[in-house]
């Protein structure tokens, strides 16, 4: 998962790194005193030793660790002073009144800042695109959602989720290449896949088309194939995998899950709204998270809406189409 820090204002992040904590093989001081200890791609970078999540789904699993995400933002990524900023922190829709009771404390008690204020992340991103009411389709890095928006507040009945994100996607690419016969093994490669994800993969308009034509040209290498140099001087051909691995958020069964495909999430969020107001929704529908960057991915979803949607909502869909991404890595 990735942390996203900025300032007020700016129209991309300041700063984007992963949420991953990592502790030296032997040794390492506890929060705040750490000796040995890395922060983000840092961290991965490391051969050897142990690595910690802070926040899985968006949800914070470990205080410790937030802390120290959050601290090493404010010091190393922004460079300011946490007592002399306000701040302003995104949650889950279904974040539970405890969890941000904690935050609050944590700020105030131990980081000093003067004023926090913590918003759905959707209802930020419809606010950053201009709107009060529609539906946002987020789909981070481990989970994917549609949440449907009415006059700035969250229907939460209508919220619809599926256990999948990017890092889903990096793990069935890995084994796609696995499968082509690549040797990847260490971490450190597999960040190296995950970046090579951001790069080189895209969404196909037909993947039954695509995957005929790649059939076809496979056993004289794919003409469409992209190259990826290691920096041990190896090369990876992506060939098919490239659009077969981000066809799992369409097709999730492609990766083994048995989890709802994205256009079917909105589809759901749209159908246990009210009647009167989806129309509304169906004509604002704000793209949110790094998986909604790949090539090709808003108007695949667009036509997939189209394929399965009543017709009056397909004609609503089709006038006004909002793309309000969270920019950064998927």
């Amino acid at each position: 998962m990735l942390f996203h820090s900025n300032f007020l204002g700016s129209d991309a992040p300041h700063s984007v790194f992963r949420s991953v904590i990592g502790y030296p093989r032997h040794g390492g001081i506890d929060i705040f005193g750490n000796t040995g200890i890395l922060i983000g791609d840092a961290a991965l970078s490391r051969s050897e030793g142990t690595l910690h999540s802070a926040i899985e789904a968006g949800v914070i699993t470990n205080w410790d660790h937030a802390q120290m995400l959050w601290k090493h933002a404010f010091d190393h990524e922004l460079n300011i002073a946490m007592g002399d900023n306000s701040v302003l922190l995104t949650e889950p829709v279904d974040i539970h009144t405890p969890i941000r009771q904690k935050v609050a404390q944590i700020m105030f008690e131990d980081f000093n800042v003067p004023a926090l204020c913590i918003r759905p992340t959707a209802m930020l991103a419809l606010q950053g695109a201009g709107q009060v009411t529609g539906m946002v389709l987020e789909s981070g890095a481990g989970m994917t959602q549609s949440v449907p928006v009415h006059e700035g507040q969250v229907l939460r009945q209508g919220v619809r989720k599926a256990a999948y994100g990017g890092r889903d996607i990096t793990d069935f690419l890995v084994l796609l290449l696995k499968n082509r016969g690549y040797e990847l093994k260490t971490r450190g490669e597999r960040a190296i896949i995950d970046e090579m994800k951001q790069k080189l993969c895209l969404i196909t308009e037909d993947f039954a088309v695509e995957m005929a034509n790649g059939a076809e040209l496979e056993p004289r290498e794919h003409t469409n194939a992209l190259r990826y140099e290691l920096p041990d001087g190896q090369t990876i051909t992506m060939g098919t995998a490239r659009f077969v691995a981000p066809e799992a958020l369409f097709q999730p069964s492609l990766m083994g899950s048995n989890q709802t495909p994205v256009h079917d999430t909105i589809l759901a969020s749209l159908a246990f709204s009210d009647q009167s107001i989806q129309p509304n929704l169906a004509s604002n529908i704000v793209l949110s998270g790094g998986n909604t960057l790949f090539p090709g991915y808003h108007g695949r979803l667009m036509n997939e809406i189209a394929r399965s949607a009543p017709s009056d909502l397909v004609s609503h869909a089709s006038q006004l189409f909002l793309k309000s991404c969270s920019l950064g890595r998927h």
